[in-house]
């Protein structure tokens, strides 16, 4: 493909996953037009020793890095945007995965803050129908959940919580005799009180609202609960299915059949991702129950997370304060 200024490409290196957004800058500077997007389930955090990102996670990111390089390429982009999670600022050897990333883009990654994740999430799962609507938007991530509400021309609230889908899956599986009840009511009771810290400040922002908020769900573990509710993969066909409101009720039925599920046979499920079924019961919890804080009765699902983001608003990666 010919070389053409206005394609950029933004990678984000994730716990779970490594996503990469490549689209075509439109003329206004702020919107773009998507021409392709890559998730790869890396994981890169399976097996830890003393903290430490394995060898087998690192060669998964780098080798996935290499094949976002290659795609790229092929599309015809010329600028590069790299950023990755939080989580990797207390990771000791983090460094060989920073290097290996700048040696394969000549690009050093911006390792985000908590909020600057919540805050991109924000802007990148912003459309331009939104624009004058109140949002919340929320990833539940492997190890850290992020929660941000306002509107496209002011983000009134961002935050990082100490809360993982990693520790809510413990408590599904730690004991795998517990009564399907006994553990609904553990890990709701555990996510709710995490989430309280939240809820005055959102409850305040929310009354001073004349509408409700659009609730968007950013990340893979949605688009895995998407799949479950609509029993087809949601990643191959992200746009159509992405657009369709889904309700809370629908949710709360699909946490109660997976908390009566085996791992096992979560993966026989119509239109489960195997990657996401031994995180999914867990991730639909932590969505199930963000939505019942918020007081939201649907919510969307959207593609469009930290990549797009970085695309719409590429200096916030650079004039942003660590916080």
């Amino acid at each position: 493909m010919p070389i053409n200024e206005n394609i950029s490409a933004a990678v984000f290196i994730g716990t779970y996953t490594t996503q990469m957004l490549i689209a075509k800058t439109l003329p206004d500077g702020k919107s773009f037009e998507m021409i392709n997007q890559f998730t790869t389930f890396t994981n890169m955090m399976n097996r830890i020793d003393d903290g430490l990102i394995s060898k087998e996670g690192m060669d998964r990111v780098l080798s996935s890095l290499h094949e976002f390089h290659e795609a790229a390429r092929q599309e015809g982009v010329t600028a590069f945007r790299v950023a990755a999670t939080s989580s990797l600022r207390n990771v000791p050897n983090r460094s060989l995965l920073l290097l290996g990333c700048q040696k394969e883009f000549e690009l050093f990654p911006c390792v985000l803050s908590g909020r600057d994740e919540a805050r991109l999430n924000f802007i990148g799962a912003i459309t331009d129908a939104m624009a004058n609507l109140p949002v919340v938007a929320t990833y539940a991530g492997y190890n850290n959940f992020y929660f941000a509400y306002g509107t496209a021309s002011k983000i009134s609230g961002a935050f990082e919580l100490d809360l993982s889908v990693a520790e809510v899956n413990d408590l599904f599986y730690r004991k795998p005799h517990r009564l399907n009840l006994f553990r609904q009511i553990t890990a709701h009771a555990y996510i709710m009180k995490k989430l309280s810290v939240l809820s005055d400040d959102y409850r305040k922002w929310r009354g001073s609202l004349s509408i409700e908020p659009e609730f968007m769900a950013v990340g893979p573990l949605p688009f895995g609960c998407l799949a479950l509710l609509s029993k087809y993969p949601a990643f191959d066909s992200i746009e159509a299915i992405s657009a369709i409101p889904q309700t809370t009720s629908s949710l709360v039925e699909l946490t109660r059949t997976l908390s009566a599920q085996t791992q096992e046979s979560i993966i026989r499920m119509p239109g489960m991702d195997k990657q996401l079924a031994p995180v999914i019961a867990a991730g639909s919890m932590v969505l199930r129950c963000t939505l019942e804080m918020t007081g939201s009765y649907e919510f969307r699902v959207t593609p469009y997370g930290i990549c797009a983001g970085i695309l719409r608003s590429p200096s916030y990666l650079f004039t942003q304060p660590g916080q």
